[in-house]
């Protein structure tokens, strides 16, 4: 998914050290007492101040924070809570899992990882629980929404008013990248890229609620910095702009789609789509456009990589589609699934190649494979998403 790079391994949870998931953080914190509440991001991070400003997402109240990078170096300050409870967050639960581990082996014994982190936490706070937003503090002056939250937000605001800061080319669909392209946009949203967003301030009204999106949600920062620079108020963001919008479940496709214009011509499966797909039984062709190598687990340079294969896929790698398409010819009126490591424009390139050659029902794990093991490590109710991905190494698992 658009928000999975650090890759920790999960073999070590609930056996080296506790996971709580986000249903559970407000009772758990209520319980710390004299515990620890640390954050392991970057101080940039943890104070809303990253150059990387779609990583300025807000933290937990009373949250303590020494960077995964230099907690080696500066575990005298925790110290005095070696015997007590140690809760660790970052932006993914990745970092935060290395950490914990790593606490276990100084000798610490009571420590709980956050599963999904502070992504996931904002993924859920405005839907979720009252208890949750109580807990969230932020520098930032603007509001994080969830794609199911912009949905809502769409839905129910009269006054709404859309700015797409993207390039008019991506706006419009028409980049060299069809990953980009698939993306598409908010329909009634205004198209002001964020080069030339200061030159348009004077036709952005000032009486409205302002929407903001963008590829992944960084732009969007630095667009609502120069509203709010410019005196604007009561502006939201799509948390990690429109990768977000299209990983989004198809729960809410018949919403999205009265909203959403400009789609491509294939499907988009988010993986708990995929997963409702799986457990109907239904005969598909699963597509994996990865290299062989990956496939096979062979990747010597990116070793990362080497995370199995979705169970029964067929793997052609992309850029050997076109000249193997004849064998997937007896496919073209049958479902097609396609999937790359995570939200990789290959897998979009593919789809568009299939659908180009007259395959009917393709469709696209928008966010990957990975994306598949990380939400059932994470996500409360979604264990069973971690048996479709086979063949993982055991020093990857």
């Amino acid at each position: 998914m658009y928000w999975i790079f650090a890759l920790a391994q999960f073999k070590n949870d609930n056996l080296v050290f506790k996971t709580i998931y986000l249903e559970e953080l407000c009772n758990f914190i209520h319980r710390l007492g004299d515990g620890l509440l640390l954050d392991v991001r970057t101080p940039g991070e943890f104070n809303d101040t990253s150059m990387y400003s779609g990583l300025n997402i807000g933290r937990l109240k009373g949250a303590m924070n020494i960077s995964s990078r230099e907690i080696n170096k500066r575990l005298s300050e925790i110290k005095d809570y070696q015997n007590k409870p140690v809760l660790l967050i970052c932006s993914h639960s990745q970092r935060s899992r290395v950490v914990a581990k790593m606490l276990v082996d100084s000798g610490f014994t009571d420590v709980t990882n956050v599963n999904g982190g502070l992504t996931e936490f904002n993924m859920q706070r405005s839907a979720q629980s009252a208890c949750l937003n109580e807990l969230y503090e932020t520098g930032n002056q603007f509001n994080l929404l969830s794609p199911a939250e912009t949905f809502r937000l769409i839905l129910n605001t009269k006054d709404l008013y859309i700015i797409d800061v993207r390039a008019d080319s991506a706006f419009q669909g028409k980049t060299s990248s069809l990953l980009i392209n698939a993306y598409g946009h908010l329909k009634n949203a205004v198209n002001y890229p964020l080069e030339s967003l200061k030159e348009n301030l004077g036709k952005i009204p000032r009486d409205k609620t302002l929407l903001i999106v963008d590829n992944y949600g960084d732009d969007s920062y630095q667009a609502a910095q120069t509203l709010l620079d410019n005196g604007f108020t009561g502006i939201h963001i799509l948390f990690y702009g429109l990768d977000a919008w299209i990983s989004e479940s198809e729960n809410d496709l018949r919403i999205r789609e009265s909203i959403w214009e400009n789609r491509p011509d294939y499907g988009l499966l988010s993986s708990l789509d995929f997963h409702r797909k799986m457990q109907e039984g239904n005969k598909v062709l699963i597509l994996d456009i990865r290299s062989n190598t990956d496939f096979t687990n062979q990747n010597k340079e990116q070793p990362f990589r080497n995370r199995g294969h979705i169970k029964e896929a067929v793997n052609i790698p992309e850029n050997e589609l076109k000249a193997r398409i004849s064998e997937l010819m007896k496919y073209r009126k049958k479902n097609i699934v396609v999937y790359a490591f995570s939200g990789n424009l290959e897998a979009f390139a593919a789809a568009e190649r299939l659908v180009s050659h007259g395959f009917k029902k393709v469709k696209v794990l928008s966010s990957g494979m990975y994306d598949l093991r990380w939400r059932a490590a994470n996500i409360y109710g979604m264990k069973d998403l971690m048996n479709w991905v086979v063949d993982v190494p055991v020093e990857n698992y």
